[in-house]
């Protein structure tokens, strides 16, 4: 069909075909080759949307899947409140013991701070710093404390000359007329000890006027525990009227942590009381040291001797004895050592007391030794002073021990 076709078109063409006679179609030839296949066409419109069909019946459930990893951990919730306390355990064994510390020796020998000190002349200690590495008093000098002093050596204490304690409690004093005689009196300080030495009776001269007690001394237990006396250490003697009354010895602690020698003389002792007054009671020397501890020399803490009678009033007491204390693991101890008491004060001849009014003796200060009672005073425009009594020896006291702990 197609090459009919294309013979009339082309005899159209040329406009060259005559009109002759139909004549009977030829036979048709064999088919041609096929042609190239056209461009495809555009697309057509899109027609309308189908009808959605009914919903089918759900199917079969499936097998469970696996169980997929962990997700991350979400964040923490608040805390919830704090549960009732358990009861307590039992005690575990106690552990080793540490090793022992050095705080101690630092507290107690000092820093060495104000390093080494040589007193090479007389003269009064006022250094602010005594926290010294070695201390030490050159022959034929005298070093004059206050009372309270406390030496502190990391090295080594060694006196070679004096040291001389000052008194540290006062003596009573007491002056006026009998009318004014209670509010001008200063009473005796007692220092270290029970009781403080008290004043004799003052009145006129129709009776016997009595004398004052002495102060009353410490017992050894007491006295070992006295390590820190301070300033105040032998109580002061009591006075009479318008006469004061013999001052305490002071106080000196050394503590030397490597070692401590007295060579030459240390002196702590009571003032004596002016007449008719008492004397006071000796001082206090604490020598400590963790070394060796020596004393081939001199170490005093007596009681101050009372004053004599007059024709005013009757003698004094005696001072009590002083503590002497050594404390060292070792302790030599080949020198002299005095705590004595004081004497009384001498009572003068019958009949020599005349004033009116007059006064009975007062009464030493103590320490460790009690000290002694005034004498009285008979009445009698004459009167007769009676005797008074001397204080009682003090105590020396040797611990060989470690000593650091206890200060």
């Amino acid at each position: 069909m197609r090459t009919i076709g294309f013979a009339i078109a082309f005899c159209v063409a040329v406009a060259g075909c005559s009109s002759g006679s139909k004549a009977d179609p030829a036979p048709a030839g064999p088919a041609g080759p096929a042609g190239p296949k056209g461009d495809t066409g555009p697309a057509g419109p899109q027609g309308p949307p189908g009808i959605v069909g009914p919903i089918g019946p759900q199917g079969i459930q499936g097998d469970t899947g696996l169980i997929g990893p962990a997700g991350p951990a979400g964040s923490a919730g608040a805390t919830g409140p704090i549960g009732p306390a358990g009861p307590a355990g039992a005690a575990g064994p106690t552990g080793p013991a540490g090793p022992r510390g050095a705080d101690g020796s630092l507290r107690i020998y000092g820093d060495g701070s104000a390093g080494a000190k040589v007193v090479a002349a007389n003269v009064t200690l006022t250094d602010a710093n005594l926290q010294y590495t070695n201390f030490t008093v050159n022959r034929d000098v005298t070093l004059t404390v206050p009372s309270g002093t406390v030496l502190r050596c990391t090295g080594t204490f060694t006196n070679n000359g004096t040291i001389a304690v000052s008194p540290g409690a006062q003596g009573s004093d007491q002056c006026g007329s009998l009318s004014s005689m209670d509010t001008n009196y200063a009473p005796a300080m007692a220092g270290v000890s029970l009781r403080a030495a008290g004043i004799g009776e003052m009145g006129d001269n129709t009776t016997t006027r009595f004398a004052g007690f002495g102060g009353t001394g410490l017992s050894t237990f007491q006295a070992r525990q006295v390590l820190r006396p301070g300033i105040a250490a032998g109580g002061g003697g009591a006075a009479t009227h318008c006469v004061t009354g013999g001052d305490g010895g002071g106080s000196l602690v050394v503590l030397a942590n490597a070692g401590l020698a007295n060579n030459g003389t240390i002196h702590a002792d009571g003032a004596g009381g002016l007449t008719r007054a008492a004397g006071g009671g000796g001082g206090i020397v604490i020598l400590a040291s963790l070394g060796l501890m020596t004393n081939p020399g001199t170490i005093t803490a007596v009681g101050g001797p009372g004053g004599a009678s007059d024709s005013f009033g009757g003698a004094g007491g005696g001072g009590g004895g002083g503590i002497i204390h050594f404390l060292a693991p070792s302790v030599n101890n080949t020198g002299t050592t005095n705590v004595a008491g004081g004497a009384s004060g001498t009572a003068g001849a019958a009949g020599s007391v005349t004033a009116n009014p007059r006064q009975g003796g007062s009464g030493g200060g103590a320490t460790a030794g009690s000290g002694g009672f005034g004498g009285p005073v008979g009445g009698g425009a004459a009167g007769n002073p009676f005797p008074a009594s001397p204080g009682t020896a003090g105590l020396v006291l040797i611990d060989q021990l470690d000593p650091t702990s206890l200060f």
